[in-house]
């Protein structure tokens, strides 16, 4: 079948609802080794989007299966933004905190939008506070998110929930008083 067939197979299998035939065609086409003369043609850019697009459509199929990809992702592309995020919240579903902490840490040093990069560090403080010994951990990853964004209410409430926890009425206190002005 030609590239633009199987590209209409796919988009039909996922309108009709059918995750798993779209899941299996995409990766007949992104990973038999009897496609590389499509490779070629493809170029590494639309290789890559490819990968991405079979790991996304197999977070929904089989989770598992979704990470094998994404982790095929980052073996083409060790600078996949997308792929480091998603890895780091898919590790998190499937209850990998450690994984997930290991791939939000790799998304931070290649994300470059602040904004991004904010959000993400109060996902990552909470996938630290999950680990037994975790509340240092969080507590430098909310800081780092505090530099971003000094008045932000979540990271203040974080900061502060951390310094109760430790019995640090002052800490507690100082960034619950920049919540109310």
């Amino acid at each position: 079948r030609s590239l633009a067939a199987r590209a209409l197979l796919v988009h039909a299998s996922l309108e009709q609802r059918h995750p798993e035939m779209a899941e299996r065609l995409l990766f007949e086409l992104a990973e038999l080794p009897t496609q590389a003369r499509v490779h070629r043609r493809m170029g590494a850019a639309e290789l890559y989007a490819l990968r991405l697009a079979v790991a996304h459509v197999a977070l929904d199929v089989d989770p598992v299966h979704a990470k094998e990809h994404y982790e095929r992702v980052l073996a083409q592309n060790p600078d996949s933004v997308l792929a480091y995020e998603s890895l780091a919240r898919l590790c998190s579903r499937l209850g990998e905190t450690r994984d997930a902490i290991r791939y939000g840490e790799s998304y931070l040093i290649h994300e470059q939008d602040e904004a991004a990069k904010f959000e993400f560090l109060l996902f990552l403080g909470q996938e630290h506070l999950k680990l037994e010994q975790g509340a240092d951990a969080a507590g430098l990853v909310y800081r780092q998110a505090l530099q971003l964004r000094p008045d932000d209410r979540r990271v203040l409430t974080a900061l502060a929930d951390l310094a109760v926890e430790r019995e640090d009425t002052s800490s507690a206190l100082r960034h619950l008083s920049k919540l109310s002005t």
